[in-house]
């Protein structure tokens, strides 16, 4: 039964690509625009941060734009093939999501080509996330007010 189960929803990705693959420019933006929104949580994440929906929707659009138009990407003079690049953006969820809009936040430095500074960035957070957040914590609890002396 669980193997029947696993085999339905491999038909029903295959499926989903298929159907991806064939469709018009307009149709996979809206496809990969409305797959992106669920995943995120799209509603309680514009919520969560009222003052930066047109931040939030300037990101979904970069994600959507290279998802729809289905080409590697170059990242860092690194070709990155797209069905990784896709991969990953479909994966994302709110809580990377959340993670892109702090550091980008925290970033003070001068970005020449902010296009492709914020691709760079959505691709890499999935990757990034756990070890950004460990190290924060590793840093808050050495101040002495943790009981840690540095």
């Amino acid at each position: 039964m669980r193997l029947l189960i696993l085999l339905m929803m491999n038909n029903l990705i295959k499926s989903r690509r298929t159907d991806f693959e064939n469709a018009s420019m307009m149709d996979r933006m809206r496809m990969a625009e409305s797959l992106i929104k669920e995943n995120i949580d799209y509603d309680v994440l514009v919520n969560s941060h009222k003052y930066q929906v047109k931040r939030i929707d300037e990101l979904i659009e970069i994600m959507v734009e290279t998802i729809a138009f289905g080409k590697d990407i170059k990242i860092k003079n690194n070709l990155i093939p797209y069905a990784m690049v896709r991969s990953r953006f479909e994966k994302y969820d709110y809580m990377v999501m959340e993670y892109v809009l702090e550091t980008l936040s925290n970033y003070t430095t001068k970005v020449h080509n902010l296009k492709q500074y914020l691709l760079a960035a959505l691709y890499n957070a999935p990757s990034t996330i756990d070890n950004y957040y460990s190290l924060e914590v590793s840093h808050d609890m050495s101040k002495p007010e943790w009981g840690v002396k540095d």
